[in-house]
C-alpha cells in the first residue's frame, strides 16, 4: 500500500536559470483588486509549515521556494528540535527530512501523532530514501505523503497546496 498519486513524487529536477534555482514560478499570482475601493485584498490566511532537516542548504532551499509561495516557514535542524517545538506550538503541515542526527523523521512522524494537536496535521516526508520499505514505515508511523529529493520546487509546493485543501 503506497501513498496516493497527489503525494508521491519520484526524484525530480530543479529548473535552472543562472545557476540557481528558478523560483519565479512559484510567486503567488497578483491579487485581484476589490471592487468598492480599488485596494489590493490581503491574504490573511498564511499557513505555517514545520520544516526539519539537518542540512543547512536544503532548509535555505526549502524555505524560499515555501516564503515565495507565501507560506511562513519555521525551521528545525532534528527530530528532538522539531517535537520541542510541536508541544509548544503549532503549524499547518510538517515537512521533515528522514535521515537526521538525535531523532530521525520516522521517529518524528510517530511522535508528533501522538500529540493531539498534530493528529491531523498533514505529515509530508521530504528525503532522499526512495525503497518501499522505508516508505511503508513512515506510512506505519503516520506520515501523509512521501517526496523524494531531488525535489522539483512546483511540484512541492502544489503538493503542499493539495494536502492542505
Amino acid at each position: 500500500m503506497g501513498f496516493p498519486p497527489a503525494v508521491e513524487r519520484e526524484a525530480g529536477h530543479i529548473d535552472m536559470v543562472r545557476g540557481r534555482p528558478d523560483l519565479n514560478l512559484l510567486r503567488p499570482a497578483p491579487m485581484p483588486m476589490a471592487r468598492r475601493n480599488n485596494k489590493p485584498r490581503v491574504d490573511t490566511m498564511r499557513r505555517s509549515v514545520l520544516m526539519v532537516d539537518d542540512s543547512p542548504s536544503m532548509r535555505a532551499l526549502v524555505r524560499s521556494t515555501l516564503e515565495l509561495a507565501g507560506f511562513d516557514v519555521i525551521e528545525k535542524i532534528d527530530g528532538v528540535d522539531a517535537l520541542g517545538y510541536a508541544k509548544a506550538g503549532s503549524a499547518d503541515l510538517v515537512l521533515t527530512d528522514v535521515n537526521m542526527p538525535n531523532m530521525d523523521g520516522i521517529q518524528l512522524v510517530g511522535e508528533l501523532r501522538s500529540l493531539p494537536q498534530y493528529k491531523f496535521v498533514p505529515i509530508l516526508v521530504l528525503t532522499t530514501e526512495s525503497g518501499g520499505d522505508m516508505k511503508m514505515r513512515g506510512r506505519q508511523a503516520g506520515a501523509t505523503g512521501w517526496i523524494v529529493k531531488p525535489f522539483d520546487p512546483a511540484q512541492l509546493v502544489a503538493t503542499i497546496n493539495r494536502v492542505l485543501q
